[in-house]
């Protein structure tokens, strides 16, 4: 019976060993689970951060090409008034009436000047 007694405390010794060694695992892993669990948390919070500047930065985007949309319409429409100016029988008549007086009344001359003078004092006589 003394054989099985040592024995027995053996096995007990190896078993409480074994409960602690278990009991230290299990420590372990619940560290590295709140571990796992933390950074998992960071990256959630990492993550709806940048899904939030993104969300900011497309909208700041759209408000962007909204107005470049805007900007483009109005460029069309100017250009589309400008061709019908330039293409119109009055344009062309007013070019035409430019070029005579330029070619008889030299803009720097002397004629033009005396002309120029004249006209302000027109101005002049008419605001009195």
């Amino acid at each position: 019976m003394h054989e099985q007694t040592p024995k027995k405390q053996q096995e007990y010794s190896d078993l409480h060993s074994l409960q602690k060694a278990l009991y230290q695992l299990l420590e372990q892993i619940a560290k590295r689970d709140q571990k796992i669990s933390w950074i998992n948390s960071e990256k959630m919070a990492a993550l709806r951060s940048y899904q939030e500047k993104e969300q900011a930065l497309l909208q700041k985007l759209a408000e962007k090409d909204a107005v470049l949309q805007y900007t483009q319409t109005q460029l069309t429409d100017r250009e589309a008034q400008l061709h019908e100016i330039l293409s119109s029988r009055t344009w062309k008549m007013a070019l035409f009436l430019q070029r005579v007086r330029v070619f008889f009344v030299p803009p720097q001359g002397r004629l033009a000047q005396t002309l120029q003078r004249g006209m302000d004092m027109l101005k002049k006589t008419g605001r009195n």
